[in-house]
């Protein structure tokens, strides 16, 4: 087995500077959240995912405004849903969706991209411009949720793995035995 050195470096919240970095050689492998990897693999042909990560569970939970508690779990009717801008809060919608756990199926909610939780709380709690919230927060923040938020429904798991390593084709087969 060869040795290899780690050296971690945080990239930028941005995809096509990654798959600029990894195309210049500027790094050799990326480790992001599955949804971000499909995005990236699928805009670049040079780049393949290379290992599973799979860390702390990816917990989502549908939140409404506290006074909004009482209301009958199905159907759910709320006119906009805020999710967070990463690709899985679309793609946990569309989950919820084609579950048809609050008859999403035949009505729909229409979709507010939030940039950060904080975001998302003050639109629904203050402005009101939106009427639930489809999210995955960390521990850190859950005493904030929690004393503006009610849970209408148990959290779910994403059913994917949390995170993937992607590399360039290159990569691949010039390091294959550190990447092992």
């Amino acid at each position: 087995l060869e040795s290899c050195a780690v050296d971690w470096v945080i990239c930028p919240d941005d995809g096509s500077a990654i798959m600029a970095m990894l195309n210049a050689g500027i790094i050799d492998m990326v480790m992001a959240r599955i949804e971000d990897t499909v995005m990236l693999t699928r805009l670049s042909k040079s780049l393949r995912v290379c290992g599973m990560f799979d860390c702390s569970p990816h917990l989502w939970r549908l939140l409404v405004p506290r006074k909004g508690r009482a209301q009958p779990i199905k159907p759910l009717k709320i006119q906009m849903l805020g999710v967070p801008e990463h690709v899985a809060g679309s793609m946990m919608t569309c989950l919820l969706q084609d579950w048809d756990l609050f008859g999403w199926l035949d009505d729909p909610p229409e979709i507010m991209v939030m940039r950060s939780l904080v975001e998302g709380l003050r639109e629904m709690n203050t402005r009101g411009s939106v009427q639930a919230l489809l999210w995955e927060y960390s521990d850190s923040e859950s005493s904030t949720v929690q004393n503006v938020c009610s849970e209408v429904m148990e959290p779910f798991l994403a059913p994917w793995k949390s995170h993937a390593f992607v590399c360039t084709r290159e990569t691949v087969f010039s390091k294959s035995n550190a990447i092992r």
